[in-house]
């Protein structure tokens, strides 16, 4: 239920103090992979320990910016 209180997330109007009932958004990322080494930049859905992603909730968490993933070694892998 609307409280007519601004949430950050929902699109919000100040005027009519009220959430949008409805919310569409649009997104990508663009990547590029060179043997064992992956870079990509835009919306992300990062999974590791330090950034989860919980699907569980309505609303998933992504990130937006750049990610870097590449095994350095046999026993070395950076995120």
């Amino acid at each position: 239920e609307d409280k007519h209180l601004n949430d950050m997330i929902l699109p919000f109007n100040p005027v009519t103090r009220e959430q949008a009932s409805s919310y569409h958004k649009v997104a990508g990322s663009i990547g590029l992979k060179y043997q064992q080494h992956k870079i990509s930049w835009g919306e992300q859905w990062v999974d590791t320990p330090l950034a989860t992603t919980d699907y569980t909730r309505q609303l998933v968490t992504t990130y937006q910016g750049l990610v870097y993933s590449g095994q350095l070694t046999e026993q070395l892998k950076l995120d």
